[in-house]
């Protein structure tokens, strides 16, 4: 199931934690607490639900919801995407994006070279990748900061420098 642009991926359910149905939930963005409900999303199936508690935990966040009560019942939700309002989303600082917001981004070369529109992304423990499709080819290009040397949202468009070898990098 998808999602539109006033809702964005805050997350994916990594498992169970504890006893009493508490969701633990790798972020990919920075969680906002003022959330009241999340919408859970599998491919097949899409519930909004109440937060009845939020609390980080070890770099994960652990979310209370309406109608989990056992770790039984939140087994079941393993796996699901935790999607919310974008008007819930903090601010970020200058020169900081969400990776979805790059999606559908023209990348162009330091020489002006179209090599290609971001069409997906990839949250790593690492650095985060953008996917890039150019015709056939697709590779993946890291978000460091030495390589996306501009962003322009209103223009749709990265402007990147890319060390040798990296278009290389297929998805």
């Amino acid at each position: 199931m998808g999602h539109d642009n006033e809702q964005v991926p805050a997350g994916r359910i990594v498992r169970p934690h504890g006893r009493y149905g508490e969701l633990k939930v790798r972020p990919y963005i920075p969680f906002p607490h003022q959330v009241k409900n999340v919408t859970v999303v599998s491919e097949t199936t899409e519930e909004t639900r109440e937060i009845t508690g939020i609390r980080q935990h070890q770099g994960h966040v652990l979310l209370s919801l309406s109608g989990i009560a056992t770790r039984a019942e939140a087994e079941g939700y393993r796996g699901y995407e935790v999607i919310i309002p974008r008007s819930a989303m903090a601010p970020l600082p200058t020169d900081t994006y969400y990776l979805e917001d790059l999606i559908g981004c023209r990348v162009l070369s330091d020489d002006g070279d179209d090599l290609g529109e971001v069409f997906d992304s990839l949250t790593t423990s690492g650095v985060d990748l953008l996917l890039v499709r150019k015709g056939e080819h697709e590779w993946m290009l890291p978000t460091a900061k030495a390589i996306l040397r501009a962003v322009c949202l209103e223009d749709r468009v990265i402007r990147v420098s890319l060390p040798e070898g990296l278009m290389d990098l297929t998805c």
